[in-house]
């Protein structure tokens, strides 16, 4: 069986320095049978710009998406998935594209006397973004190139029927031909979560 949404945002922003009004589209479609799972999703974005000179510009935003997903037991899971993105900015310094992989595990934790089962999830991904020009503030000679890895874990613990304890750990590596962005990111969290 299919299954698809469309979504439509706008927004409109003014700070005093720059005015910016955000359009966006988005599709989405999943396709399953029996214990495989398939999704697909695509987004287009459109912000028009101001600056406080007067200066106007457009930015174009494009995404998509393709992720797979199956059963390898009645308690765990895995998935597989492709992204793709880019930005085309009216300074060309900050426009780029990247395409990365994501893979990850998923296990339910049964025996643990909740009102439902707990979840454990562990993440890895990996991406490269390329700048299509030089920033000539910072090296004119050189395209910027990242290349990022992100590994996270992940425990959702039902605390009530609609009630949930999610915490979470994860680490992000940044590696550039640019010694300026390179950079390593390690984060915490915790919270409740409320489904309506």
């Amino acid at each position: 069986n299919y299954s698809h949404s469309v979504s439509i945002g706008w927004d409109m922003d003014d700070d005093g320095d720059m005015s910016s009004t955000d359009y966006g589209l988005g599709f989405n479609m999943s396709k399953r049978v029996q214990r495989y799972n398939a999704n697909f999703g695509l987004s287009l974005g459109l912000s028009d710009d101001e600056d406080i000179d007067g200066s106007e510009g457009n930015e174009y935003q494009t995404g998509a998406s393709v992720r797979f997903s199956f059963s390898l037991s009645e308690n765990m899971a895995a998935s597989a998935g492709f992204s793709a993105s880019g930005i085309n900015n009216k300074r060309d310094v900050n426009s780029y594209t990247s395409a990365g992989f994501n893979f990850g595990l998923s296990r339910r934790l049964k025996d643990l006397s909740l009102s439902r089962p707990a979840v454990v999830e562990l993440r890895f991904s990996v991406s490269e973004k390329s700048y299509h020009e030089p920033n000539l503030a910072i090296d004119p000679t050189q395209r910027r190139v990242d290349q990022s890895s992100t590994v996270s874990a992940t425990i959702k613990v039902p605390l009530a029927k609609k009630l949930e304890l999610r915490t979470g750990l994860s680490h992000t590596h940044n590696g550039s031909n640019l010694v300026n962005f390179e950079y390593d990111n390690t984060s915490a969290t915790l919270g409740l979560f409320w489904t309506f």
